[in-house]
């Protein structure tokens, strides 16, 4: 009312600020009493801004940092020291024990809730100092942005001492790259909906320095010609001109990143879900489930303990690890000798799970997160669209130009992200069904449980093609009984021009060499192979005689078996 009586807002501005208010309590105490919560943010790395997506779940009260989908960092709540506001849109945690989160969130509302959410109690330690040493060493000085032509370094400068400092190179190729700011390119030019990748970052380069209410306030009271400002304040104060500037970057930042966004996660999608099909469908799968069980079963019952009916798929990489008086003889061991000895043709069991090749990075934890966040950044592209649309007698040929272009985007993004959104729900109930399959608990991820399988059936391939596990760990073959042996090599040198010599060599005594050593390529294998008499317990193994194999060794091969017993 105060602002009212004094003439500085309308009637109309104090309902609405009071509105804005109302709203801002009314999300902060929802905030409070929700479960999970998905945030767009802005992470410093590699001195560029990288969009992650900072997930806050009650739950497990834990905070999960998500890039495409993968879980990259979490963190206890507990580990989480404070969180530090700082200029505009950024922000920063502080943790217990390790190096603090430089953030930036994508707009003012979402920054207060995430402070709000968890670190809004936390109070950071404070600590005396003696500033006047500080200030005498480092005390930032007024400067210019540009040099020569420009103004000097003496020139008042009315934006921020620090913030003026950090604009210097951003503005330099923000200028320079044609994307200046004034009415025509923020405003309404219809080709800025597709803009090239420079003009993105000069986008980005708004966003970050766009004028805070404080910075407009200070612009507006100016009186005299522009022209006598410094450049940074110039360019400051034609921003401050724009309506609705927040809004209008915002969107042309996610109008551009959107099916970008989209593109990138549908593979990924759909990868989980034919993994989750091929795990539904395989029946070798869990006969080899069974055998482990039956094995299991059987050393719980020599140990007077009871049988059990299942087991959690965690245990699968613990199988490697349980090793039997024999040293190199582990319970994987055992598993694959008694379905070869039973069921040989359940070896080519991974056959069936495919999608588990390689270790999945994606979790669907984090996908359904990617999938929630791009819904909500289309449904702010929908409002911002509404607010800034002309009037249509005051709307020039631009601008009506510009709304229809992208009121044509907003309808292609809502029916591409309708078939994104239904996929993601078809890859979570299938991974529902899966958890319930296999006794898994509902909020166990993918990333856990999917880990598991393709470790496992990556060491179970190790152990099938030493069957006998006659090679030891460190590649010596080692005859188990008399007899006529078979043995061959493959050994590659990568991008270096020294000759290799590779000897076979049996109970420490050389019997066949290769080389390799052309000067002119960048990958050569040193072959060879023999028919071997050996006794039992005879060890045969590979020496590097000369060279170096730099990577080479990734690629390498050594087998050896019997071809008939004496």
């Amino acid at each position: 009312m105060n602002m009212v009586k004094n003439k500085e807002v309308s009637i109309e501005g104090a309902l609405q600020l009071a509105q804005k208010e109302v709203y801002a309590e009314k999300d902060a105490q929802d905030l409070l009493i929700g479960s999970q919560f998905n945030f767009v943010i802005y992470k410093y790395k590699h001195y560029r801004w990288q969009k992650r997506i900072l997930q806050i779940d009650f739950n497990s009260k834990t905070i999960f940092n998500i890039e495409k989908g993968i879980i990259k960092k979490q963190f206890p709540f507990s580990q989480v020291k404070a969180c530090e506001d700082t200029e505009r849109r950024r922000f920063s945690i502080v943790f217990h024990g390790r190096q603090d989160y430089e953030l930036e969130a994508v707009s003012l509302d979402d920054k207060r809730k995430i402070q709000k959410s968890v670190w809004g109690s936390c109070d950071p330690c404070k600590k005396k100092i003696d500033v006047s040493r500080l200030c005498d060493q480092f005390q930032i000085q007024d400067m210019a942005v540009f040099s020569g032509n420009e103004p000097s370094v003496n020139q008042h400068i009315i934006l921020d001492r620090k913030v003026a400092h950090n604009f210097n190179s951003d503005f330099k190729d923000f200028k320079c790259c044609g994307l200046e700011v004034n009415r025509k390119n923020l405003v309404a030019e219809p080709s800025i909906l597709s803009p090239s990748s420079t003009e993105l970052k000069n986008i980005h380069v708004g966003v970050i320095y766009m004028p805070t209410p404080k910075d407009a306030e200070k612009y507006q009271a100016l009186k005299g010609s522009p022209s006598e400002l410094h450049v940074v304040d110039q360019f400051m104060l034609e921003m401050c001109k724009i309506p609705h500037l927040g809004q209008r970057l915002d969107l042309l930042l996610t109008i551009r990143e959107l099916p970008v966004s989209m593109r990138d996660l549908e593979p990924l999608i759909n990868q989980k879900i034919q993994a989750s099909k091929q795990l539904q469908a395989s029946q070798k799968f869990v006969a080899v489930l069974e055998y482990i069980l039956a094995i299991g079963n059987h050393l719980n019952e020599k140990a007077g303990k009871e049988k059990a009916k299942g087991f959690r798929l965690s245990s699968l990489t613990k199988l490697p690890l349980l090793r039997g008086k024999e040293r190199t003889f582990t319970l994987l061991h055992a598993l694959v000798e008694q379905i070869f000895l039973h069921e040989p043709d359940l070896v080519k069991f991974s056959q069936e799970l495919t999608e588990f090749e390689a270790v999945p990075v994606a979790s669907m934890k984090g996908l359904s997160a990617e999938v929630d966040v791009l819904k909500k950044e289309l449904e702010n592209v929908i409002q911002c669209r509404r607010l800034i649309k002309p009037k249509t007698i005051k709307a020039t040929p631009q601008e009506s130009q510009f709304c229809k272009e992208l009121k044509d985007l907003i309808q292609k993004y809502e029916g591409d992200l309708s078939q994104l959104s239904k996929r993601c729900d078809e890859m979570k109930k299938l991974y529902s069904n899966i958890l319930v399959k296999f006794g898994e608990p509902q909020d166990l991820d993918s990333q856990e449980l999917f880990g598991w399988i393709s470790s496992f059936i990556s060491e179970f391939r190790k152990i099938l093609v030493n069957v006998g596990n006659f090679f030891t760990l460190e590649s010596v073959f080692v005859a188990p009984r008399k007899g006529i042996y078979s043995f061959s090599f493959h050994v590659i040198k990568v991008y270096q021009s020294q000759t290799i010599q590779v000897n076979l060599m049996l109970n420490g005594k050389p019997v066949i060499s290769a080389f390799a050593g052309d000067k002119d390529v960048t990958r050569e294998a040193a072959t060879n192979g023999v028919l071997l008499y050996l006794d039992k317990e005879d060890k045969v193994y590979l020496k590097l005689e000369k060279g170096n194999l730099v990577g080479g060794w990734q690629y390498s091969t050594f087998s050896g078996f019997l071809v008939f017993p004496l």
